[in-house]
């Protein structure tokens, strides 16, 4: 599995989650994208709030014209 994140200036970084004992901790306001999951891997998301529609963005265009 791969995630692409990209930050509110637009600069990106990529990791590469294997083994797939590894975790990757995604500040607030950024734009993941995941590559590669496969029908056999396991993506867990942890949140501080539970879900609320109007707090997603859903293009990356749109969150990249947010940028502060």
């Amino acid at each position: 599995v791969y995630v692409t994140v990209t930050r509110p200036d637009g600069r990106e970084a990529r990791w590469k989650l294997i083994p797939h004992d590894k975790a990757l901790h995604v500040p607030p306001r950024r734009w993941v994208e995941i590559h590669e999951l496969r029908v056999t891997d396991v993506l867990h998301v942890l949140a501080s709030r539970p879900y609320e529609e109007d707090d997603y963005v859903r293009t990356r265009e749109d969150f990249l014209r947010m940028r502060p």
